[in-house]
């Protein structure tokens, strides 16, 4: 019950894939995802990436990652991460003409495995930390504080990721991408006034259900909750019992979104529903069939990987160029984008002499905040009650056929967060 419960914490996050953080095409006449690096466009744009190599002494750089085990695996975020460390030392000339060195540790989805790496990092005297996705990244804290090592980018799936000292995400999990969807109700479908919140029976799904719920209550919206078993195949009888309400906010697995979308066709119904990024993954997207048509995404992506802006062209290149086996969704972009924007933010404004614990902690905090890369802007600490996170904004993109279109305007988060808990 714990993965699921995890799942479904992070399904709007990333990416932030798979928790996911994927997010999704800004133009309807491209496709959500694709599976594999190589592509014409991508080829062909990384002829352009730079070659400007780096050979300096290297900057020690933590990167932890979920990696091994029974419970779950994210070895996309493995691969981003190097590819983008490599396109930093080979293409874009390092720090200073310094590389970067990510130290890498992976865990197996226990809390003792998650202990060992922060230990690690301590030993080998890295300046920060990068959080692939560790499902038991909280116990990263107690260590890394001790010795003063900032993490900056993870990907914030327990309540003490949310609050860590020494924490800085570009990513607000939970509370940013997954609370969202009520406020797309509110700001875009005003003249909704019955909200069925459809999830799996676990018990991570009470502290997300309430962030949803309790804003959507107080601007005047009745919800109802109906849940079902995320082992179920059919959702057929749930899905019947929240196609009352007039709008359904889906909570799901990947293979939740697949019975979700059967069930709709089944019942001929057009209820509009709004979920999370679990559900515009590129396997999903393939089962469904075009059975998602209409549905609306949350993501914290502003960008589209797979899209056509500079940021996107690069993320193609490189991917094809250092890791062309890999995924390109999943938390590809989101961990990708965490090390792109610590190094064009934080690492490259500093300088190679520069560059320790305590600066970066500096350089994070500063009043201007920073981009993020294939995203919007960051700032940090994040306001209260979340310091640890950074972004607070969300935006949405909808289904047409298998194609994606193109997003909303961007929805900020945190004016509902003293909602949450009334």
């Amino acid at each position: 019950m714990r993965v699921r419960g995890y799942r479904l914490r992070f399904a709007g996050i990333v990416a932030i894939g798979a928790l996911t953080l994927t997010a999704c095409s800004s133009s309807s006449s491209s496709t959500a995802q694709t599976t594999s690096g190589s592509s014409s466009s991508s080829s062909s744009s990384a002829s352009a990436l730079g070659t400007k190599t780096a050979s300096g002494t290297p900057i020690q750089l933590g990167f932890i990652n979920e990696n091994a085990g029974s419970i779950i695996t994210f070895p996309e975020a493995t691969a981003a991460a190097q590819a983008a460390a490599d396109y930093i030392n080979n293409n874009l000339g390092g720090v200073d003409g310094h590389p970067i060195h990510l130290d890498s540790c992976v865990t197996d989805g226990t809390p003792s495995s998650s202990e060992s790496c922060a230990q690690q990092m301590v030993a080998d005297h890295v300046v920060g930390v990068f959080g692939g996705v560790d499902l038991n990244m909280d116990a990263w804290y107690s260590t890394l504080n001790s010795a003063n090592i900032p993490v900056v980018g993870g990907v914030p799936l327990a309540p003490a990721d949310y609050v860590a000292k020494n924490a800085y995400n570009y990513f607000g999990g939970d509370v940013t991408a997954t609370a969202s969807t009520g406020l797309y109700v509110h700001e875009f479908m005003p003249k909704v006034k019955t909200v069925s919140i459809l999830t799996t029976s676990t018990n991570a799904a009470a502290s997300t259900i309430a962030m949803i719920k309790n804003p959507l209550q107080h601007w005047g919206v009745s919800v109802k909750v109906v849940t079902a078993s995320a082992t179920q195949n059919d959702w057929t009888a749930p899905y019947i019992s929240a196609e009352s309400s007039q709008v359904i906010i889906l909570l799901p697995t990947d293979q939740n979104c697949i019975s979700t979308a059967q069930a709709q066709a089944s019942q001929h119904s057009h209820v509009p529903v709004v979920t999370v990024s679990t559900c515009f993954n590129s396997s999903v997207l393939k089962a469904t069939n075009g059975e998602m048509n209409g549905w609306i995404e949350s993501s914290q992506t502003m960008e589209n990987p797979q899209g056509t802006s500079a940021d996107a062209k690069i993320f193609q290149a490189v991917m094809a160029k250092y890791a062309p086996t890999s995924i390109l969704n999943g938390f590809a972009p989101v961990t990708f984008e965490n090390i792109m924007t610590t190094y064009q933010s934080v690492l490259k404004p500093l300088g190679f002499a520069n560059i320790t614990p305590t600066n970066i902690e500096k350089q994070m905090t500063s009043p201007a905040g920073g981009k993020i890369f294939l995203g919007t802007t960051y700032k940090c600490p994040g306001p209260a009650p979340y310091p640890a996170i950074c972004n607070t904004q969300a935006r949405f993109y909808k289904i047409e056929g298998n194609n994606v279109t193109s997003p909303t305007p961007v929805v900020n988060v945190q004016p509902a967060f003293s909602l949450f808990n009334s």
